[in-house]
């Protein structure tokens, strides 16, 4: 049984942006570690203040450090057994999500 409590494993929902941006920061194989644990933790992130439930998490990039990580910006419902993908981005070009990346991502959740 995966970690999530279910008895599948949820469904991955990329938004485009996210589809666009995997290609710049990760290998095929980086990407394929990232989705695994994220089926496995969905809960993992850390819920990010006045995003309605929004969550981030940082992964590691091979051979970077710290440093070099990304931060990994989704949306985990266990009611409709989906997590999706919405966003990611170098720690190292921006630390926190503006207030308007903040609106839009929540609107977006509120239409999935």
């Amino acid at each position: 049984m995966p970690a999530n409590g279910a008895d599948f494993f949820p469904e991955l929902v990329e938004t485009p942006v996210f589809t666009r941006l995997v290609a710049d920061l990760w290998t095929a194989e980086e990407y394929r570690r990232l989705q695994v644990f994220l089926v496995r933790r969905p809960d993992v992130g850390h819920v990010i203040p006045g995003s309605g439930g929004l969550r981030k998490c940082r992964w590691g990039l091979e051979h970077r450090g710290k440093r070099g990580s990304c931060r990994v910006v989704y949306a985990w419902l266990p009611t409709r057994q989906r997590l999706y993908l919405l966003l990611a981005y170098r720690k190292q070009d921006q630390d926190d999500l503006t207030p308007d990346q903040l609106r839009v991502l929540r609107q977006l959740m509120h239409d999935p």
